[in-house]
């Protein structure tokens, strides 16, 4: 959906939070591109461009602030056949786009104007810079081994991640890793978006009364240990006050597992 540069502009320069993650602004002198909500001064507006999303700004050559972290904003209102395609590549982020028209049961044709239209690029740009910001982001959130990094965020492979990652952002995945002062974790943290409404107690209790000792635990959370044929680990899960989603912590021995495991 193109963007009123109008109203973009007085979202920005108001740092206006209802827009946070519905455009993104960047700037041609500088070559970053932030949040509506950024706090460093505003630029001149014939040096800003408007973006309907962080990849669409990474495609064009824009880096992310380092202040605001642009590809950390939250998602944007979108139409359902685009979040539900969203959403199964956030779990499948190893699908092309052949894979994911089947999906939607649309054609390459529909899928290409359904994401033109609403992210201002086509599904594959879009998929390649989905998971280059993905993989930014785990390296500076994360102690994840760079190998399962690129599983994670979709690569082929540990060579395509690396040289996929420099060629954007000019440096290595480890030097991307050491540019934080960020506290890291050895874990993976994931949305599980669901529609309509789940009580959360009831499901709780259900598991609590039927628990697998030495293996589950029921709190206010649900937790167990995973033994799968080649992985081994943890996960957690959670479910927030605000949101129609449950938030997923997992650390695994093998990533690949990981669709699995959702």
């Amino acid at each position: 959906m193109p963007l009123d540069a109008a109203i973009c502009k007085q979202a920005r320069l108001s740092r206006d939070p209802r827009f946070d993650g519905q455009f993104y602004t960047a700037v041609l002198t500088t070559g970053i591109y932030c949040r509506p909500t950024c706090p460093a001064g505003p630029a001149k507006e014939e040096n800003v461009r408007y973006y309907q999303s962080a990849a669409h700004a990474e495609f064009n050559g824009y880096q992310p602030c380092k202040r605001c972290k642009p590809e950390l904003a939250p998602g944007q209102k979108l139409p359902s056949q685009l979040e539900l395609a969203l959403n199964q590549l956030s779990y499948q982020p190893q699908m092309n786009v052949l894979q994911l028209a089947e999906f939607l049961k649309l054609s390459e044709r529909q899928l290409q104007r359904l994401f033109k239209h609403s992210l201002g690029l086509g599904p594959k740009s879009f998929i390649d810079q989905q998971r280059q910001i993905k993989a930014r982001q785990l390296l500076m959130s994360t102690k994840l081994a760079c190998s399962d990094v690129a599983v994670i965020s979709g690569f082929n492979s540990v060579r395509s991640f690396n040289e996929q990652l420099k060629s954007q952002y000019g440096l290595t995945p480890t030097k991307i890793r050491n540019s934080t002062k960020s506290p890291l974790v050895d874990r993976l943290s994931i949305k599980l978006n669901y529609q309509g409404e789940l009580n959360w107690p009831l499901i709780l209790a259900f598991f609590k009364s039927r628990l697998i000792a030495d293996i589950e635990t029921v709190t206010t959370t649900y937790q167990r240990t995973i033994n799968l044929a080649n992985c081994s680990g943890w996960l957690e899960v959670s479910k927030p006050d605000n949101g129609n989603y449950l938030s997923l912590q997992v650390c695994l021995s093998d990533y690949q597992a990981l669709p699995q495991i959702i």
